[in-house]
């Protein structure tokens, strides 16, 4: 069988090359040998010196809301107090989150095509009592991260929960972007 070969033009899916298409038709391994599980222990092994965590990185077979999810159920309980940013639907998500799961939260509710003002977020924070700081930087319908999801702005944004210094806990890096 001969595949039309297509030039796209687009931000987003690139071509893929021919060798890398042919190792989607090969035979995917069982998952319950000796040689996946030392294929994978090398893949967890690699995320952590690419997000520069010392500590374990764990994979979800799941979607965005299955690891929202696991992250307020494995990191928050009815003591801590979540201030959740809410530029959209993973906004409503992370509330919707909190509700289900008895996490006390407040909320910064953006208007749409409205950045997140740090000072703003700042002037919450110092009041709040806040223990963790719910946000997704690429929303579906407005960003709360400038630029869709900017690094200086995510480190603003880190800064101004973690007092300047990167925090960790007994549930490892409170922000990480």
């Amino acid at each position: 069988m001969q595949i039309k070969k297509k030039l796209l033009f687009t931000p987003g899916p690139v071509p893929i090359p021919s060798h890398i298409l042919a190792l989607g038709s090969e035979q995917p391994p069982y998952n319950r040998t000796p040689e996946f599980s030392e294929f994978t222990q090398e893949i967890l092994e690699g995320l952590e010196h690419v997000f520069q965590t010392q500590g374990s990185v764990a994979l979800l077979t799941a979607s965005g809301t299955a690891a929202m999810e696991a992250a307020v159920l494995n990191l928050l309980g009815s003591s801590d107090k979540a201030l959740v940013v809410n530029g959209g639907t993973f906004g409503e998500r992370w509330c919707q989150l909190c509700v289900i799961h008895s996490i006390p939260f407040e909320e910064i509710k953006l208007e749409p095509g409205r950045d997140l003002d740090l000072l703003q977020l700042q002037k919450k924070l110092s009041k709040g009592g806040f223990t963790a700081l719910l946000i997704n930087a690429h929303e579906t319908y407005r960003s709360p991260v400038r630029h869709r999801g900017d690094w200086q702005d995510r480190e603003r944004i880190r800064s101004a929960f973690c007092g300047g210094r990167h925090q960790h806990d007994r549930r490892g890096s409170v922000f990480h972007g």
